[in-house]
């Protein structure tokens, strides 16, 4: 005889017997009372045992599933549910992020990911789940999301701060998603040049070199053996910010400024004075900065760059 889940796990849909009594236990949970069963009597047929749980059967309430009252007292017709094979029958169908995009798994594949930069407000997530009725929304609860908009199908990260969020949605108590929402940022650095002074110049001009240090946070993204694939070669589907511009000075396109997901990019703005008027309109052009964050207005391609993280 194959040994029965036990107690506070799920049990296959089918007809459990004891005795002479039997039940008939569908995928859901549900039992359809019968004249004279009792609470007891499914405890035995599941459990072999009439005092052993029988604590782990309900009846929807309303618009939730909720635990018997008074284990004695069930009515033919009426339906209840035995509680753990009620919440496994639920299971995730889709989820959704506003404010972060979806970004395929390195590691585990049940882990979902979603990636966004620090920025003000919140990421909004939302479930989709089956069989979805009042009493499945209502067993469902999030861990490392805040519940969100009236619904419990809809929890909330912040994304004021970086950091990597665990995120479990749970039904009855229940795993039955788990996923990441990565808030990321990267601070700056840059080590101060050494100036040295020309003598007897002939002609004026100035020349800069620098270096910036991009710092990723958090570093899990980078190390973790469960994280998102920002590895490799940048999508083909979605070139650079303002590829389809040239750089002011060289000519040359934007759109080679960035060859891998990760990408560190300049932008400059420029500003020449002309207080005598001599200079034509051509030489005299302002740039500001690009209004688009992500547009590197002054990178044209990824030489002088150690883009890749994961070397």
């Amino acid at each position: 005889m194959a040994l029965k889940p036990g107690k506070g796990k799920p049990f296959p849909p089918k007809v459990y017997r004891h005795g002479s009594h039997s039940i008939t236990l569908a995928a859901d949970g549900a039992i359809k009372v019968k004249p004279g069963d009792t609470v007891s009597l499914y405890s035995a047929c599941l459990y072999g045992d009439s005092l052993m749980g029988w604590e782990e059967f309900g009846r929807i309430v309303g618009t939730a599933l909720k635990k018997l009252d008074d284990p004695n007292k069930i009515k033919a017709g009426e339906t209840v549910y035995h509680m753990p094979t009620f919440f496994a029958s639920i299971s995730v169908t889709s989820i959704t992020a506003t404010g972060a995009t979806r970004v395929a798994s390195v590691g585990n594949a049940r882990i979902l990911h979603f990636v966004t930069p620090k920025g003000a407000g919140s990421v909004q997530l939302t479930v989709g789940i089956s069989p979805d009725t009042p009493a499945t929304r209502a067993a469902i609860t999030w861990e490392g999301a805040t519940p969100s908009g009236g619904s419990p199908l809809v929890g909330a990260v912040p994304k004021t701060a970086a950091g990597k969020w665990v995120v479990k949605i749970k039904a009855g108590g229940i795993v039955i998603q788990e996923l990441c929402v990565w808030v990321i940022w990267a601070t700056i650095t840059a080590p101060t040049g050494t100036v040295h002074p020309q003598g007897d110049a002939t002609q004026g001009g100035v020349q800069i070199r620098w270096n910036f240090w991009h710092t990723i946070t958090p570093a899990a993204i980078i190390t973790d053996a469960d994280r998102p694939a920002l590895h490799g070669p940048m999508d083909a589907a979605g070139p650079v910010p303002g590829h389809l511009k040239t750089h002011i000075a060289s000519g040359n396109p934007l759109g080679g400024g960035a060859s891998l997901k990760w990408d560190c990019s300049r932008q400059v703005r420029l500003k020449v004075l002309d207080p005598k008027g001599h200079l034509t309109g051509a030489v005299t052009q302002q740039l500001a900065y690009p209004a688009n964050d992500a547009e590197g207005n002054d990178d044209t391609h990824t030489d002088d760059e150690d883009n890749n993280p994961y070397d």
